[in-house]
């Protein structure tokens, strides 16, 4: 179902709000975040996020502190894991959890268990997910070993989208450029041909492509 839909999305945004709403409803956590990193980033605050359900009502101070919290922290026991170690962590009984940064906050929001997994592209962590359920909940090691199956569908995903972002960026460069910049095919027929070739030439780029150079 997962790689369905995030095949089917329109882009990596719309790919992980939908997983991420997914894999609430059939974990049945009651609380979840997608938080991501620009390519080359620093780990320390994530550049976006998205949380479910989409209108979080109650758990604003607990998504607030989320959001401004330093996730690499070496002292760290959850995403810093997560993060550092590239492995899914869970917290069974956040209760019981001392050592985890949010805990008062998050029992005061009712969150009671915590899992997280991260999402790593060409070697680099691009994000982690986190769910939390308002109950105590032991280790599901089925579901943390899916974790890494979920998460390499996702980078494909994200992988497909940034090709095609760079792909529109160099198409923008060439076709601003006051430089004339024509390619070619193997057979030597034009197959693209900028505003400037047609100053240049007077060719407009409809007359030139398909034509041999």
């Amino acid at each position: 179902s997962l790689a369905r839909v995030s095949g089917e999305a329109k882009g990596p945004a719309e790919a992980m709000r939908v997983c991420l709403e997914r894999l609430c409803e059939f974990g049945k956590w009651t609380l979840g975040r997608m938080a991501s990193y620009r390519s080359g980033g620093s780990l320390h605050l994530p550049d976006s996020e998205i949380w479910y359900p989409a209108d979080p009502a109650g758990f604003d101070e607990f998504i607030r502190v989320s959001n401004n919290l330093d996730h690499v922290k070496p002292e760290g026991r959850f995403i810093s894991v997560v993060l550092r170690e590239r492995k899914p962590v869970w917290l069974a009984d956040l209760s019981a959890a001392c050592d985890f940064g949010r805990r008062s906050i998050a029992l005061a929001h009712g969150l009671r268990a915590a899992f997280a997994f991260p999402l790593v592209i060409q070697d680099e962590v691009a994000g982690f997910f986190e769910f939390y359920a308002a109950t105590p909940r032991p280790p599901d090691p089925l579901l943390m070993e899916a974790s890494e199956l979920i998460a390499s569908q996702l980078a494909v995903v994200v992988e497909h989208s940034r090709a095609r972002e760079i792909q529109a960026q160099l198409a923008a460069i060439v076709e601003s450029s006051n430089d004339a910049i024509v390619s070619r095919d193997r057979d030597g027929n034009i197959v693209s041909w900028n505003a400037a070739a047609e100053r240049m030439f007077g060719w407009t780029a409809r007359e030139a492509i398909g034509r041999p150079i």
